[in-house]
């Protein structure tokens, strides 16, 4: 059963991008002293993997949370919802080394996926961009489940712990819910906003959250890894001000989840959220990690992002994974 959740979880600190990942941050902890949680880390543990001829074994007490902003397309078909996952962000907790570490993941990266018939049905492996993996589930649970089920692939075998999937129309709610987030324009946006233009500094409010963190065709190259970097440089100015509410009052999360609620979808329960958020004030963020990999242009026209394995390898071993 899908719990609603909202902002109590992304705004919270992990600076990793944008709504989702705001609202990741705070859902980040797990509490080690849950029985099912200590059985599936001790399953987690079997997990290994090769690197330059060493093996690897997954680390204990590591959590991880995936956080998905989503936005509907139109005019999808072939057994899509027609909703796809355009931000991914992989956060992962580490309660021996008390960091975070937030992995970002291009939409459009091509690796296994789980794809369906007309009707949704007949599931079958399939070669796509990561995602459509939310496009072929249900728009809730089981969209996140699948998506959940190509990430955990793409880093081989990670167990993924929980999601939190918010939908891209929350994002002005968000950010003025917490005041507004102020940037500098590296791209015009005066096509969306006259107000937007290239080097203006601007205080964003409403809509012009929306157009900064979500736009992509009509800004700058067009280019996803462009509207990433945005997304980032929002994080990095919500950052602080998220800090600033928790810490000075834990309780505004849970209004931020109130606000929230109706656009997102998560298997985490808002008292562990908001329980959470206040633990990770003791942790370390450290800086946000991506795949290098080389961007090309599919039979169908739209970008396709093929990762290294040499890149996705040295994440892995560097976040999850140590010498057996």
């Amino acid at each position: 059963m899908s719990i609603r959740k909202g902002q109590v979880n992304a705004l919270k600190r992990i600076v990793c991008g944008i709504i989702a990942l705001l609202l990741i941050s705070s859902m980040f902890g797990v509490f080690a002293e849950n029985t099912d949680e200590e059985l599936a880390q001790r399953f987690a543990s079997a997990v290994t993997m090769e690197y330059n001829g060493k093996t690897y074994r997954l680390r204990n007490r590591l959590e991880t949370i995936l956080v998905l902003g989503t936005d509907r397309r139109n005019g999808e078909s072939g057994g899509l919802i027609g909703t796809q996952a355009d931000f991914l962000m992989l956060i992962v907790l580490d309660d021996n080394h008390k960091t975070v570490t937030p992995i970002r993941i291009n939409r459009d990266t091509m690796t296994q996926i789980t794809a369906t018939d007309l009707n949704g049905e007949n599931p079958r492996n399939a070669i796509g961009q990561i995602c459509l993996s939310y496009a072929y589930g249900d728009g809730e649970d089981g969209s996140c489940q699948l998506t959940a089920q190509t990430v955990s692939g793409l880093f081989f075998g990670v167990p993924i712990d929980h999601y939190y999937a918010v939908n891209m129309d929350g994002i002005a709610t968000l950010n003025d819910a917490i005041g507004g987030v102020t940037v500098t324009l590296q791209d015009d946006f005066t096509m969306l906003d006259p107000s937007m233009a290239v080097g203006a500094t601007v205080h964003l409010q409403g809509k012009q959250a929306e157009y900064f963190v979500r736009s992509r065709m009509e800004v700058g190259d067009g280019s996803n890894e462009n509207r990433m970097r945005r997304q980032k440089a929002y994080m990095d100015a919500a950052k602080p001000i998220l800090t600033g509410m928790l810490q000075n009052s834990p309780n505004s999360f849970g209004a931020l989840y109130e606000k929230l609620e109706d656009f997102a979808v998560t298997d985490m329960a808002k008292g562990r959220i908001i329980n959470t958020a206040v633990k990770i004030q003791r942790y370390d963020v450290l800086s946000s990690l991506a795949s290098d990999g080389e961007n090309r242009e599919g039979l169908n026209g739209h970008v396709e992002f093929y990762p290294e394995e040499q890149s996705l390898r040295q994440i892995a071993v560097s976040v999850f994974f140590e010498e057996d």
